[in-house]
């Protein structure tokens, strides 16, 4: 319409019902998506510890029985048995440990606090804790780190658990007699570290599905063997 010869325009709008409905419900649905994750981290606190208290008591006393503290086994056998007590009960803390940090990345709750360190010095704690798994298969554990790998401003304690979980999965599926090789250089400004083995390797079609929570790739080689599927999703998640 025009007032004192100036066009004027009224815009009229007005929300379809469905869509004010639709964005009600999504807003409901977020909201619920929030308290579940908050329920689901306190959950997982309370079993973590509700599991870890007990699990650290058996696998410490455990180890005083294998050292005899309380006396000699009378038979081979009580010892052997005491050692399965021990192995068992520290696989499922480091189980209960994954999926505890698992949730904690996921949810943007994993504290990190970066520091400079030399990422050699990494390396070889990786290799003192994985000399045994190592030997227990006659598999060769190298180390070829570039004299310039220097040091690295990274979380000290992901960087060593991002190496740890890499190598136990390469001996893990390396056959017996095999290698393992921790290898690292610099490329410019940044640290290119790899880990190679003479395993079985992973068929391209399986790519997509590396580093998905509990999800392992099924082969006649992989299926002897155990686990979470978790490894190469906390790696993923603190890189």
């Amino acid at each position: 319409m025009r007032v004192e010869h100036e066009d004027v325009f009224t815009l009229v709008l007005r929300e379809n019902d469905e869509l004010a409905g639709l964005r009600e419900e999504l807003a409901a649905a977020k909201e619920a998506a929030a308290s579940a994750e908050v329920a689901k981290g306190r959950f997982l606190a309370v079993v973590s510890h509700e599991l870890r208290t007990p699990l650290n008591a058996i696998i410490g006393f455990s180890d005083m029985l294998l050292h005899e503290m309380f006396g000699t086994f009378k038979d081979p056998r009580q010892k052997e048995y005491v050692g399965l007590v021990k192995e068992s009960g520290q696989h499922l803390l480091a189980v209960v440990t994954s999926i505890l940090d698992v949730s904690r990345i996921e949810a943007g709750a994993y504290a990190t606090e970066p520091e400079p360190f030399r990422f050699v010095e990494a390396v070889e704690m990786c290799q003192s804790m994985m000399r045994l798994q190592a030997e227990a298969k006659n598999i060769d554990l190298q180390a070829q780190i570039a004299p310039d790998a220097g040091e690295i401003n990274a979380d000290r304690r992901a960087v060593q658990q991002i190496l740890i979980n890499l190598v136990s999965n390469a001996i893990k599926f390396t056959p017996d007699g095999g290698d393992v090789v921790v290898g690292a250089k610099r490329i410019g400004s940044r640290l290119h570290f790899w880990i190679r083995d003479t395993g079985i390797g992973i068929a391209e079609e399986d790519f997509a599905n590396l580093g998905k929570p509990f999800m392992q790739i099924q082969n006649d080689y992989t299926r002897r063997f155990e686990g979470t599927g978790l490894g190469l999703s906390l790696v993923k998640g603190l890189v």
